[in-house]
C-alpha cells in the first residue's frame, strides 16, 4: 500500500474547462458582433454619370456681335481659358434680289413665290429695303449662277447685289460644355440667329 501513488484525472480540470468555455463564447460573440456590423454597412454608391462635354465655335461675327458674345460668356461661364477668339475677315453676302418693292408689291410678289415654291426672305439692309432676297451667297459668281436657275424658274426680274461688303471680324470657339451650358449659350440674345458647329 505504501507504493501506491494516486494521479490526477487525465481530462482537464474544472478551472481548465471554465476558461476553454470562456475563450469559445468570446470567439462566438465576436464572430457575431463582426458579422452584425458587416450587414449594417451599405454598399458604396455608384458613381454618379459622366458629363458629356463639347467644343463649338462660330464665325463671321461683327465687332460689335463679338463684345456682346464676350460679355455672355463671362456671366455664364466665367473661366475665360475656356474661349478663344480670333480676328478673321467676313466675306461680303451677295443674294439674288427683287426690288425695290412698294409694301403692296411685296406681299405681292411674296404670294407668288410662294405658290412658285421659290425660297426667299425680305431684305433689311437700308439700301435694298424693301426687298426680296431668293438667296444669299459667299461670292458674286455663285450669286450669278444661281439667278440663272431662279430666270429659268420664270422669275425675270429677279438681279445680284451685294448686300454686305468684306469686313474684319471675329471667329471664337468654346470648349467643355456641358449640355446646359450649351443649351443656355443657344438661347441668350448674344447668339441669337447664330449656330455653334463643333469644333474642326
Amino acid at each position: 500500500p505504501e507504493r501506491i501513488v494516486i494521479l490526477p484525472p487525465a481530462g482537464p480540470g474544472p478551472a481548465q474547462a471554465a476558461v476553454a468555455d470562456t475563450e469559445a463564447d468570446t470567439a462566438n460573440v465576436s464572430s457575431s458582433t463582426t458579422e452584425t456590423a458587416t450587414e449594417n454597412i451599405a454598399p458604396p454608391a455608384p458613381p454618379p454619370p459622366a458629363v458629356t462635354r463639347v467644343c463649338r465655335a462660330v464665325d463671321g461675327l461683327t465687332a460689335e456681335a463679338h463684345e456682346l458674345v464676350q460679355k455672355t460668356l463671362q456671366g455664364q461661364l466665367q473661366d475665360s481659358s475656356r474661349w478663344t477668339s480670333t480676328e478673321a475677315l467676313v466675306n461680303g453676302r451677295w443674294i439674288v434680289y427683287i426690288g425695290k418693292l412698294s409694301e403692296d408689291q411685296l406681299k405681292a410678289r411674296r404670294a407668288q413665290l410662294k405658290t412658285a415654291n421659290i425660297e426667299h426672305r425680305v431684305v433689311t439692309t437700308p439700301r435694298l429695303s424693301p426687298g426680296l432676297a431668293l438667296g444669299t451667297y459667299s461670292s458674286p459668281d455663285r450669286a450669278r449662277n444661281a439667278l440663272e436657275t431662279i430666270r429659268a424658274q420664270g422669275v425675270r426680274d429677279a438681279r445680284v447685289e451685294q448686300e454686305r461688303a468684306p469686313v474684319k471680324g471675329f471667329a471664337l470657339q468654346i470648349k467643355e460644355l456641358t449640355p446646359d451650358e450649351l443649351k443656355a449659350l443657344e438661347a441668350s440674345e448674344a447668339f441669337k440667329g447664330k449656330i455653334l458647329q463643333p469644333c474642326p
